[in-house]
């Protein structure tokens, strides 16, 4: 197949793609037969705005644990990359894949896989940067303790993020219930 045949039939499978390109919404969703949801400007912006203060708040709260700002800095970059993946392949994938379906099994060990594989790579990388910047550390705290501290962050974020999601759809909800009582 010639690849520019191949990539037409990507977009005629695809109808959100060719809509992206042009620059314009679209209204499918990744529960609809696998399709490609385009993110409005604003909550994107939103997004970035929340993930910011996030990164943010860790930055100033562990900075003190880190000799450098450098090191502080890219440490916390990576974690909150670690938890923003973990929440995003939860809200895209695995929710829609498995808890749709009922497969609550198959969801917990998905969630859980990714959840170790998110944590692994953070702390391979943050003791990647430390080597990289600061040579071996004396008081580095340790691979297991950075694991299950860096797991529970991972986490956390995830239940705050189906939290956050959970009570955005209760206010649109309600608030789409009023508009209707009117």
């Amino acid at each position: 197949m010639h690849p520019a045949a191949s990539s037409m039939a990507l977009v005629r499978k695809t109808p959100c793609l060719l809509s992206s390109i042009r620059g314009e919404r679209c209204a499918a969703s990744l529960l609809e037969g696998g399709m490609i949801k385009v993110m409005s400007f604003r909550r994107f912006a939103l997004h970035m705005a929340v993930w910011s203060g996030v990164f943010a708040f860790w930055l100033i709260v562990t900075r003190g644990h880190h000799p450098t700002l450098t090191i502080a800095a890219s440490s916390t970059a990576v974690l909150v990359s670690s938890f923003a993946l973990a929440v995003y392949a939860n809200h895209l994938f695995l929710l829609p894949t498995f808890a749709r379906q009922r497969f609550w099994l198959r969801y917990a060990v998905a969630l859980s896989a990714t959840i170790v594989l998110l944590d692994l790579m953070a702390v391979l990388l943050v003791q990647f940067i430390y080597d990289r910047l600061w040579g071996a550390d004396p008081l580095r705290y340790g691979f297991w303790f950075n694991m299950a501290s860096d797991g529970f962050g991972i986490v956390v974020h995830l239940v705050a993020a189906m939290l956050a999601v959970w009570v955005a759809g209760f206010i649109r909800r309600s608030a789409s219930a009023q508009q209707s009582a009117l």
